[in-house]
């Protein structure tokens, strides 16, 4: 298993706009190119993969200097719940802070925040349903970043 920045030209990335997709949002009839949205050329983009296969995606985006987002933090349903997730956010917690990160933030789905808060995330806002989805989403931060 490798955990590597990738380019939007690569096949791991293919996979993971297909992952994004089909876990965000497929079940609500939304045509696929909502994946790619206003951020998506501007970030970093994390695969960790064995093979081939993608098992895990994240993207990092620059917001202003020295503070940072993840989202679209995506692990295939057959590795969900095994430390995948974790691994992954690690490691993009580790490239932001080597680029001087001083805040990290995110926005989680309500069902996913456990595995934010075991990472030092903490919830800094209400419970708000996405303007896309409506899935419950809560707003995250990693302070101080070290």
């Amino acid at each position: 298993m490798i955990i590597e920045r990738i380019s939007t030209d690569e096949g791991f990335y293919q996979q993971a706009i297909e992952l994004r997709y089909e876990l965000f949002f497929k079940q609500f009839e939304l045509p696929i190119s909502i994946v790619q949205d206003e951020l998506e050329c501007i970030s970093e983009h994390f695969a960790m993969g064995e093979g081939n296969d993608l098992l895990a995606y994240g993207r990092l985006t620059e917001l202003n200097s020295r503070e940072y987002k993840i989202s679209q933090v995506v692990v295939r349903p057959s590795f969900q719940r095994k430390g995948y997730g974790k691994a992954l956010l690690s490691s993009i917690i580790e490239f932001a802070k080597s680029a001087g990160a001083k805040r990290i933030e995110l926005n989680s789905q309500v069902s996913a925040g456990k595995l934010y808060k075991g990472l030092g995330f903490v919830e800094t806002g209400d419970i708000y349903s996405s303007k896309t989805t409506g899935v419950p989403h809560v707003r995250m931060v990693l302070l101080p970043v070290t």
